[in-house]
């Protein structure tokens, strides 16, 4: 199960982690400088939940037949990580695209319950990720190999404008999602 969640797992956290493609690491990473757009979309509730593994996960009902739907895009600039040497490294800049179902445990929620939630707690909002393409091996190798996340690579642009953020993703040079969003 892929689950976004504030309450990580102690054992998700200890390292240090060796891949090859980077030098041995721990964690956490820190990410001083990143730019994020995302949007929360509605869906076809029965839809959503064919996508999800378990009967015990339900989408987050924004209406009656209707699912939310997250699409988010974060563009790390760096990053910085501790080496299993004590030595600070400054790591490459990737992109990754999170498509996921907000989902609950259990009992299904009443509408927008926990989306209203997330806007006073973004942290606390559990999504199952449906997809997570990343810009550089690195990111696909540690997401996959630690967490398990459904990563590919992928190009990513994302263009963060004053009024307008457009988000274009490919794969083997073919777009295979566009967005643009409004900004007031």
């Amino acid at each position: 199960m892929t689950l976004i969640d504030s309450k990580l797992p102690r054992r998700a956290m200890d390292g240090p982690y060796q891949f090859d493609t980077m030098h041995g690491f721990s964690l956490p990473i820190v990410y001083p400088t990143n730019e994020m757009f995302f949007a929360v979309l509605d869906a076809d509730l029965a839809g959503v939940a064919e996508l999800l593994p378990s009967d015990d996960l339900h989408p987050v009902r924004i209406s009656p037949h209707r699912a939310a739907l997250l699409v988010s895009a974060m563009a790390y600039r760096y990053d910085i990580v501790l080496g299993n040497d004590g030595v600070v490294r400054t790591g490459p800049a990737y992109g990754e695209v999170m498509i996921g179902a907000p989902v609950t445990f259990g009992e299904p929620s009443k509408p927008l319950v926990p989306l209203a939630r997330m806007a006073r707690t973004p942290w606390q909002l559990e999504v199952f990720v449906l997809h997570l393409p990343v810009t550089t091996v690195q990111a696909w190798e540690g997401g996959r190999k630690i967490w398990n996340f459904p990563k590919f690579v992928a190009d990513m642009h994302l263009d963060l404008g004053e009024h307008r953020s457009i988000l274009t993703l490919s794969e083997g040079g073919r777009t295979i999602l566009q967005m643009a969003c409004l900004l007031y």
